[in-house]
């Protein structure tokens, strides 16, 4: 497996999407219960908290993979948050990129990987149950 730093917006994507969608207020409340991030008030300020934590994990995956202070190596280890408006398909694309770069060392046992990983799967039946054939198909 290999690993690098995500970039930027790779992480903005997922935050923003997170803490600006209706559907996703139980990824919230566990965020809100392991980390004190706010689940109400100033959307964006939560999603950058969100964000720091996301970019610090990837930090350490890729300081697990390849050694102590190789993260830097990828990029410049600064984080800045900025809302980015995406879709649900694109942000759970960004986030199985930062799901997948993050997973070096023990990082899968951290409570926001096992917190984002919920997420991911959340995402992906929200996408799968919104598509005419999933609506087509027969139940049961």
């Amino acid at each position: 497996m290999s690993a690098f730093m995500v970039e930027d917006k790779t992480i903005n994507r997922v935050a923003s999407k997170l803490y600006h969608d209706r559907e996703a207020a139980w990824t919230r409340k566990q965020l809100f219960e392991a980390f004190g991030i706010p689940m109400d008030g100033n959307r964006d300020q939560s999603a950058a908290q969100l964000g720091q934590l996301m970019f610090t994990l990837n930090i350490r995956g890729v300081n697990d993979r390849y050694g102590s202070d190789q993260a830097q190596e990828f990029r410049p280890l600064g984080y800045a948050y900025h809302y980015e408006m995406t879709t649900k398909m694109q942000a759970l694309k960004s986030l199985r990129c930062w799901l997948y770069q993050c997973n070096e060392g023990d990082t899968d046992k951290q409570d926001l990987y096992k917190i984002m990983d919920g997420y991911a799967h959340s995402l992906t039946l929200s996408i799968i149950s919104g598509l005419p054939e999933y609506d087509q198909a027969d139940w049961g």
